[in-house]
């Protein structure tokens, strides 16, 4: 059972769901899971079973779960690249049998879509490559080995198990596959790239539109400030039928049978350029189409009813002039601003004030002795609320026995100050985080700021 779509970017308890920060496996946080009624399996070290009250079992849900690979790793005698490996298997399999176990056991199973995906890509260049099924490239590459996952649809009574799909889908496929299962219709002023997979999935021949549809990958630039391009025109990918055409970062084009080729050691760009240049035609098509309004950014909406608490993680803000950047270099989740070292570089949030009223200003930093005395300023157009940042007690970076470096930033432990209360009217405006009285070692380390509703 399924409620979708979650109404609010920011807020995705608007539709009526709880979330979830459990950790997951023991080390890593599994950051906006949504878990209502069931508890996530995730969480094993907190919960005993999964468990469906009896006023849950008629609701309509949306249960979204992580995993991790932390669990009983030294319980396997193998090398520890593969070790990891093992353990995730193990995980997956244990606790998605929980979850299975409970919906039959409290009767909802034959009235429940069960989905499993996985993330892409699961080596990296310069660190430990591990099984990929003898496919070419690896996580943030265009090729087969950086973007296939597999796609497991379960729904007792209505899909036939043992069944497999020799089609190519994307994850663009799912949300109009879930409804036409449900018997939904999304919004016609909705406009989907996706095509429902429910006929296959039931048993039923594919439409061949199905079979002969365009498939476009793009990979984007890791960039910090919206002065640097994030979205150029590669790498890039499209898969039509059996063929894939990949573009490298240089623009360089190659064309593969990827049916008779998994692992695309025969380039036929030469030999079949007439596809290969229908293809490139059809992606820079697809590409001028989709990137009109690349590097937009959505404002963050605060002062929903009903939600009155709207965290802004500094991984996602724009971070302007110098002296600033992410502690990572990517800026991914879980980052942080760090090396705050000049008062011309800032932060910047973009947001829109639903319901104009008093709000209240939290900052969650860290920083050394040698860091303390900075004075950190909340810009909200014409007003603002500051404070002095204290010392705080030091944090050790855990990186979760990460063995390489991936870009992704460690857990460690911030601390809140107040910064004070401010005014907002209703609209949008943008909130600037600026610092002065910076210390030779710089003004601290940033995670956050939460925006808290006090009174209209």
């Amino acid at each position: 059972m399924f409620a979708f779509p979650i109404a609010r970017p920011h807020i995705p308890i608007s539709n009526g769901l709880t979330i979830d920060r459990s950790r997951s496996g023991g080390s890593r946080p599994c950051a906006g899971t949504l878990a209502l009624p069931l508890a996530t399996p995730a969480a094993a070290a907190s919960f005993n079973k999964p468990v469906v009250s009896n006023a849950e079992r008629f609701m309509p849900v949306f249960c979204s779960t992580a995993f991790s690979s932390l669990l009983a790793l030294s319980t396997y005698k193998v090398k520890p690249s593969r070790r990891r490996v093992y353990a995730m298997i193990d995980n997956l399999d244990s606790n998605i049998g929980r979850i299975l176990n409970a919906l039959e056991k409290a009767d909802i199973a034959k009235n429940t879509i069960v989905v499993f995906l996985s993330d892409n890509g699961p080596a990296f260049p310069g660190g430990i490559s591990r099984y990929n099924a003898g496919m070419k490239g690896w996580k943030g590459s265009v090729d087969e080995g950086g973007t296939r996952v597999p796609f497991i649809a379960y729904w007792p009574g209505r899909i036939e198990g043992g069944n497999r799909l020799d089609i190519a889908a994307q994850h663009i496929d799912l949300f109009p596959t879930l409804m036409a299962l449900i018997g939904a219709r999304a919004a016609k002023r909705l406009r989907l790239d996706g095509r429902s997979l429910a006929k296959v999935l039931r048993g039923g021949s594919p439409n061949p539109t199905l079979l002969n549809r365009l498939l476009f990958t793009h990979h984007f630039r890791n960039t910090q400030k919206p002065s640097e391009v994030a979205i150029k025109r590669g790498p890039g990918a499209v898969r039509a039928g059996d063929f894939l055409a990949t573009m490298d970062a240089t623009e360089k084009w190659s064309l593969y049978n990827v049916k008779r080729d998994p692992s695309q050691l025969v380039d036929l760009a030469t030999q079949d350029s007439i596809r290969l240049n229908r293809l490139v035609q059809e992606y820079d098509r697809w590409f001028k189409d989709v990137s009109r309004n690349a590097g937009a950014r959505i404002p963050i909406e605060v002062g929903i009813q009903g939600h009155p608490k709207v965290l802004l993680q500094a991984h996602e803000a724009s971070l302007f002039g110098e002296g600033i950047k992410y502690q990572s270099g990517a800026g991914w989740a879980n980052d942080w601003i760090s090396d705050w070292t000049s008062s011309i570089g800032f932060a910047q949030w973009q947001l829109r004030v639903v319901r104009s009223g008093y709000y209240r200003v939290t900052l969650s930093y860290s920083a050394s002795p040698l860091q303390a005395g900075a004075r950190v300023a909340a810009e909200f157009g014409g007003t603002s609320v500051e404070h002095r940042l204290p010392a705080t007690p030091p944090s050790k970076d855990d990186w979760g026995r990460r063995l390489f470096f991936t870009d992704e930033a460690p857990e460690r432990q911030w601390h809140e100050i107040m910064l004070g209360d401010v005014y907002l009217k209703k609209g949008l405006l943008s909130l600037n985080l600026r610092a002065q009285d910076i210390t030779h070692d710089g003004a601290g380390d940033i995670k956050s700021i939460r925006i808290d509703h006090i009174k209209s």
